[in-house]
């Protein structure tokens, strides 16, 4: 997860090794399965997220329970 995330940063910014472990502090690795859901209905969110590898989905349901998509979140969002 590192590498890619120290990837993204370069392309605005270099960073020394030790800038990059103080960055580092702040992102925790975690793994999901598909499917997962991050943030449910009515949840404070208290997190931001990187995605290191796979796909993510935002979406919302309406009122009829028709889903609607709002975003897709690739690989370095």
């Amino acid at each position: 997860m590192y590498t890619i995330l120290r990837k993204q940063f370069e392309e605005f910014i270099k960073l020394s090794d030790e800038e990059f472990s103080f960055v580092c502090s702040f992102f925790h690795p975690a793994k999901f399965s598909k499917y997962s859901i991050l943030i449910h209905p009515g949840e404070m969110v208290e997190k931001e997220f990187f995605i290191a590898g796979g796909l993510v989905k935002t979406s919302l349901f309406d009122d009829q329970g028709k889903e609607h998509i709002l975003q897709f979140a690739m690989e370095g969002w």
